[in-house]
């Protein structure tokens, strides 16, 4: 072996010790003194003082408001639009199916439809990024055709349509450059709402909350909101001094939204040509609708777009748009000028 014979001794004598004495101490110790303390007082301490206080404070002010802000019109809306659809309230493209000798016996389905879609703000910085005119299209999969914002519950900036009017009095500004951007950018805080076309439907029309009237009072208020946004561009009187381009902007056209009563103008009814609305107004129209008889509002129409019509002129047999029904319909349009 090894080791040699006999075994070496062990290391440890005979008898073998025990690790405590004998006899065993009693009582036994512990980790903690004996009594045990106790580590909270008697009556267990709460989170709040005693006594407890009768006033506690608030996120609003005392007294309370007696008319809180709500993103909804006052009085409430007795019928909201289903969620989720793509034009927020019911609208209709054709007010009845076409039933006549003058109807076109054509289909005219195309897979690029319009519309109106109203969202909260979205939090997005990519709307900020400069001039680029393809941000709608990335973040929505359409493209915008006109746009406006909400500065409060009670007011909405006028339309403004992107390649327009639509620079934004103010720049983007950071520790290397200013950059000029467009009025999309407030959609990064401001609810707002907008006319899409594409043919990507859910995603253009992804986090609608179908709000297609504006105010109980004036369903189409308009509010110029100084320092935001202006209609005549001038930085001396739409913008403060934080920020501002510094440039004279001002020869940009303004994009109104105007109501009118029918027309019983002939010429809304001559040909597809997309010339006939500055024949007549000598403005350009870039999306419009049509109150029917029944009283409802059509969907919003774009030119050249999706508003061919699905009747045609039975004295030549010309083809027509849409906007031929200004001539014995209320309409509504954006039109620049």
């Amino acid at each position: 072996t090894r080791f040699p014979a006999p075994f070496p001794p062990t290391r440890f004598p005979a008898p073998f010790p025990t690790w405590f004495p004998t006899p065993f101490p009693t009582p036994v110790p512990t980790r903690f003194p004996n009594p045990l303390p106790t580590r909270f007082p008697t009556r267990p301490p709460t989170r709040f003082p005693t006594p407890f206080p009768t006033r506690f404070p608030t996120r609003f002010p005392t007294p309370l408001p007696t008319r809180l802000p709500t993103r909804f019109p006052t009085p409430f809306p007795t019928e909201l639009p289903t969620p989720g659809s793509p034009q927020g309230a019911t609208c209709s493209v054709i007010p009845e199916p076409c039933s006549g000798s003058d109807c076109v016996d054509i289909s005219m389905t195309s897979a690029n439809t319009c519309h109106l879609v109203t969202k909260y703000a979205t939090n997005n910085r990519a709307w900020e990024a400069g001039l680029d005119s393809l941000v709608d299209f990335n973040i929505n999969g359409g493209i915008i055709v006109a746009y406006r914002i909400q500065w409060s519950p009670e007011s909405w900036a006028m339309w403004i349509v992107p390649g327009a009017n639509d620079i934004d009095s103010r720049v983007t500004t950071s520790s290397v450059t200013k950059t000029f951007r467009k009025q999309w950018h407030y959609f990064f805080e401001y609810d707002h709402q907008f006319i899409i076309c594409g043919n990507d439907v859910s995603r253009m029309t992804s986090g609608d909350i179908g709000l297609n009237t504006l105010t109980a009072s004036n369903p189409d208020n308009e509010v110029v909101q100084p320092g935001y946004y202006n209609p005549v561009y001038k930085t001396t009187i739409g913008c403060p001094n934080y920020g501002c381009v510094g440039y004279e902007i001002s020869t940009q056209v303004s994009c109104p939204l105007i109501t009118k009563e029918r027309t019983n103008d002939a010429r809304w009814k001559k040909g597809l040509s997309v010339k006939v609305d500055t024949d007549i107004l000598n403005k350009d129209i870039k999306a419009y609708r049509i109150k029917w008889f029944t009283g409802g509002w059509s969907c919003w129409y774009v030119p050249g777009v999706n508003d061919m019509d699905w009747k045609y002129n039975t004295g030549d047999g010309t083809l027509r748009r849409v906007w031929s029904y200004f001539y014995d319909h209320t309409h509504q349009f954006v039109a620049c000028a």
